[in-house]
């Protein structure tokens, strides 16, 4: 908006320029052209002026500036207290800005209430991650891969039956030259009274590398480690599939949606020479991946906001049919605090709309929301068209051009005369 006003400006900022510095301007017309030239100049900063002035007052001020509006219930029995609503698939495809912004909620009196937007986690688990032992054979040391983003918090070894009394020590390290202790312990095994002790447990910090120290040579035959998963944005599937449009091979999901991964069902063989583009609504490349023949699931370290999805296929190859796919979308939760237990109103899609005003304070700490609130029906999917902010900068527009012109005609000097035309 601020861009835009100093367009509006710019302008009468000329026509106060042509009036102090007309003596030093060419001679190719008398000074009372150029004095008559800036007043259309400065109409139309002013026309300007006032539509932004309307844009502004307009932005984000009722449902019906939004692309889509439907009906909220929320639970008679909290009212006045904190309330969730889960967004659908189609209220997700309504936004217009990438940073899902563009959302409200009104009451009976058309007033905006403060609102929270949160991204629903899924509940933290702990997961087991074998590990590879190449060859076992007696040795006291070995060091181990771990997967990506893991936290390992136990690790569990097993090896050939033999009587063992040792320390094992565990280290941690992302580049394998320096290493961190994690964890370090007895371990041991009694074969007379079957006792048997083969954990150790870890600080469950993130590394890349494990590596595995005996005081005892053993022959180790496995390894595994428990890891405690971070919770990670709760998604949901939506089948779909990849189509032939202009001659591409792509997928529009209505808008910016934040997709964590996307999975095919069997690629044919040249699928190793294809590639994955997810590009956003502005046509910026947010994200590029290689694709592989068979099954595959792409996954995304963070949620990727693209609308426009294509498999791009080297040039001269054929395109292959329908593909079908997954996407895995991030939910959104909208949090709110009704006051009454009156129907609400939400509305979202607005590429003008500024940020709503906040239900908690930045860095506040959010409370535990179990209420959840009732999605009603959706009213409406497509913004009424507002014909005075569409036509009037080509009405104001064509009217000073008029002017303009007519300036011209009346009052432009022949050049070489030194006469003004009549």
């Amino acid at each position: 908006m601020r861009t835009f006003l100093e367009l509006a400006l710019w302008p009468i900022r000329f026509a106060s320029l042509s009036q102090r510095d007309q003596q030093a301007l060419p001679v190719m017309a008398s000074s009372k052209p150029s004095h008559l030239l800036a007043w259309p100049s400065a109409l139309l900063g002013i026309v300007l002026l006032a539509q932004s002035v309307i844009a502004v007052a307009e932005d984000s001020a009722k449902p019906e500036q939004y692309n889509l509006i439907a009906q909220v219930l929320p639970d008679s029995q909290a009212i006045g207290q904190p309330q969730r609503l889960r967004l659908s698939l189609p209220i997700m495809q309504a936004f217009l800005q990438p940073d899902q912004q563009d959302i409200r909620l009104f009451d009976s009196k058309g007033q905006s209430l403060p609102i929270q937007r949160v991204t629903p986690l899924e509940p933290a688990r702990s997961e087991n991650h074998p590990l590879q032992v190449l060859t076992p054979s007696l040795n006291n040391q070995w060091v181990f891969r771990v997967d990506d983003q893991s936290r390992p918090q136990r690790l569990a070894l097993q090896w050939m039956t033999q009587t063992v009394e040792t320390q094992a020590t565990v280290e941690g390290s992302d580049d394998q030259q320096s290493w961190t202790t994690l964890g370090q312990q007895p371990i041991s095994q009694h074969l007379r009274n079957n006792e048997l002790r083969n954990t150790v447990d870890l600080l469950g910090a993130p590394v890349r590398w494990l590596r595995v120290t005996t005081s005892q040579r053993i022959k180790l035959l496995s390894a595994t480690y428990t890891a405690l998963e971070l919770p990670r944005p709760l998604s949901q599937p939506q089948p779909t599939d990849f189509r032939i449009q202009d001659g591409k091979l792509w997928l529009d999901v209505q808008s910016d949606l934040p997709i964590t991964s996307i999975g095919f069902g069997n690629l044919p063989a040249e699928a190793n020479i294809w590639q994955l583009e997810g590009t956003n609504s502005r046509g910026q490349l947010v994200v590029q991946r290689p694709l592989a023949p068979g099954r595959q699931v792409i996954m995304f370290d963070r949620p990727q906001a693209a609308r426009y999805w294509q498999i791009r296929l080297p040039s001269g190859q054929a395109m292959p049919g329908a593909l079908s796919a997954v996407i895995n979308w991030t939910q959104l939760d909208l949090w709110f605090q009704p006051q009454t237990n009156e129907s609400l109103t939400l509305a979202v899609g607005n590429a003008d709309a500024t940020p709503p005003v906040p239900l908690y304070r930045p860095h506040q700490a959010l409370p535990e929301v179990e209420t959840e609130a009732t999605l009603g029906a959706i009213v409406r999917t497509r913004p009424e068209p507002n014909v005075w902010r569409r036509w009037l900068p080509w009405v104001a527009a064509l009217v000073v051009l008029g002017l303009i012109l007519r300036v011209w005609l009346g009052n432009i000097q022949v050049i070489g005369t030194g006469r003004e035309a009549v």
